[in-house]
């Protein structure tokens, strides 16, 4: 036997388990409760058109806050454990979970922290490097956590980076050319 799960806007995700001797199903489906999002900047205000992607088993949805920083996530069970993915330009990316419940834990408010970016330029002696390989590390870790390739004029930015807290960041750059 195998399986099929029919993942319907606004209902609850259902399993079927096929079998050789059936050609055909009845099913009913469930409307899913909603939970809501409240997304705001660190002032407190909403921000729109922020994608909001959210999972839980076979369940992955994205939903996208409108004007009032409010997404709408739809086809939850009744209590679910979801993650949370958040990636918005200039802020900071957000990853949770969310213990939802339709009695008295429909509603989260979630505060996006600003990010900042670092840039420069890779040069050997006066000359800009272009296409140099140029990797950002978090101090105290030796796997890089951003890549990029030095432009033209040997510049590059890396950004979303939390400037919150006391983080600490290096740069490496390396060009076949010219070494490290």
């Amino acid at each position: 036997t195998s399986s099929l799960t029919l993942v319907v806007e606004r209902y609850i995700p259902l399993e079927l388990n096929l079998t050789p001797d059936k050609d055909s199903y009845k099913v009913s489906l469930v409307e899913g409760y909603i939970g809501e999002l409240q997304i705001n900047n660190e002032k407190g205000e909403p921000i729109s058109g922020v994608s909001v992607n959210y999972s839980s088993g076979s369940l992955k949805n994205i939903a996208v806050t409108a004007e009032d920083g409010i997404a709408q996530l739809t086809g939850l069970s009744e209590t679910m454990s979801l993650q949370l993915n958040i990636s918005q330009k200039d802020y900071v990316p957000y990853n949770d979970n969310w213990a939802f419940n339709s009695t008295d834990q429909r509603n989260k408010i979630i505060v996006l922290v600003e990010s900042a970016g670092v840039s420069g330029k890779v040069k050997f002696g006066d000359k800009a490097v272009m296409s140099a390989k140029v990797q950002l590390f978090q101090t105290g870790n030796n796997n890089a956590i951003m890549k990029t390739d030095s432009e033209a004029d040997g510049g590059y930015y890396f950004g979303n980076l939390d400037s919150k807290g006391e983080k600490e960041y290096y740069i490496k750059a390396f060009h076949r050319e010219y070494g490290a």
